[in-house]
């Protein structure tokens, strides 16, 4: 038997929405999006989050949250974050519950029950993106470097988490708004991103409003570094006949 890849989502419901639950073995702890969460229920926390190239990730604190995974009702207690859009449950959760999963089937057997694992409700492949901190309007015909913060899919399972510098994907993120290339430091939040509105009306673009994923960028090998500029002399010297 194959084992069930991508399927490592638990479907639960809170406040009658359906939501995806991460299982993440890695994370000591678990995280819940602070959109699901009222200001009025979060306490204070000491505890810090960090990904896993120790990137300090902001949190606002920590809270309880009911939900009902099939009949049965649970409790999800975590740190609350603006940085992730699924709550991630750690490894804290799966050992108050007694968890025992079942990699080759893709469930989970939990309070008695045997629960199937799912895959993501979003299947586009991303590890960071960044999204819109507060709410902006460009100007007609103009460019605008707007706020932006760094939202994570996965904390300590990042191949690329060692790099410095990342990059915004140039494209067009509604008719007639493009972002362009934008080279960002490794952190979470302060992130400024170029927007450039080509219409003639002003465009509003609201807070957490997806802006564009973000590519990891290396440095190049020093030999490709000096064959580079080798090539680029060669083709810039002129010759007289």
């Amino acid at each position: 038997m194959e084992m069930d890849k991508g399927h490592v989502y638990l479907k639960v419901s809170i406040d009658g929405r359906t939501h995806y639950c991460l299982l993440d073995t890695g994370c000591d702890l678990t995280l819940i999006p602070a959109v699901i969460v009222g200001k009025d229920k979060v306490r204070q926390s000491s505890h810090e989050l960090f990904a896993a190239n120790w990137t300090k990730i902001p949190i606002r604190g920590w809270t309880t949250i009911e939900a009902r995974l099939g009949k049965t009702p649970i409790e999800i207690n975590g740190l609350v974050s603006e940085h992730v859009t699924d709550i991630m449950l750690g490894i804290d959760w799966l050992q108050d519950y007694g968890l025992t999963w079942n990699f080759l089937k893709g469930e989970i057997h939990i309070e008695g029950e045997t629960h199937r694992l799912v895959a993501s409700e979003n299947r586009q492949p991303w590890c960071r993106r960044v999204v819109m901190a507060e709410d902006m309007v460009i100007p007609s015909r103009s460019q605008l470097d707007v706020p932006t913060k760094a939202i994570f899919k996965e904390l300590h399972a990042d191949q690329n988490a060692a790099l410095d510098i990342w990059a915004t994907e140039p494209g067009e993120i509604k008719n007639g708004l493009l972002v362009a290339r934008t080279l960002l430091p490794n952190r979470a939040d302060n992130l400024p991103v170029r927007l450039i509105n080509v219409t003639d009306t002003s465009m509003k673009v609201g807070k957490n409003m997806v802006v564009s994923t973000l590519e990891p960028l290396a440095p190049l090998p020093k030999q490709q570094k000096i064959a580079q500029r080798s090539k680029g002399r060669f083709n810039n010297r002129r010759y007289e006949v």
